[in-house]
């Protein structure tokens, strides 16, 4: 806080930024922002939100993730199976969530790139 001006703009939104579970739970803003791979559900679900169809391999280590069709940024290009991983590994930098699920992760890939407008595959 300034005075008996208020908090800024930054410190207003701060607590929206954070990506702890505390904040994932309360919705923060990025999660009202960014699309994710799976979104919950008002019963703690996990839905598929950027992801069309997934498989899992028969001892669980490995699992296919397809990106639907249509997903774009904001200038309108394509989003990637490669966007998606950069963003998952810089997520795993950041936060703790993501730091374990990485941890428990041998790898994480793109596959089949080049398979442009039918659903991109994400390896992990």
């Amino acid at each position: 806080m300034h005075g008996n001006e208020g908090p800024t703009i930054v410190e207003g939104i701060a607590p929206l930024l954070r990506s702890s579970v505390a904040d994932r739970r309360r919705g923060g803003l990025a999660y009202l922002v960014f699309d994710t791979l799976f979104a919950m559900n008002d019963r703690w679900e996990p839905q598929p939100q950027m992801v069309e169809s997934w498989t899992r391999s028969p001892d669980g280590l490995v699992w296919i993730f397809t990106l639907r069709d249509g997903l774009l940024w904001h200038d309108g290009t394509a989003v990637t199976a490669e966007d998606c991983v950069a963003s998952l590994r810089r997520w795993g930098a950041r936060d703790a969530l993501g730091g374990a699920l990485l941890a428990a992760t041998a790898s994480l890939e793109a596959l089949d790139v080049n398979r442009r407008g039918k659903g991109t595959p994400l390896a992990g």
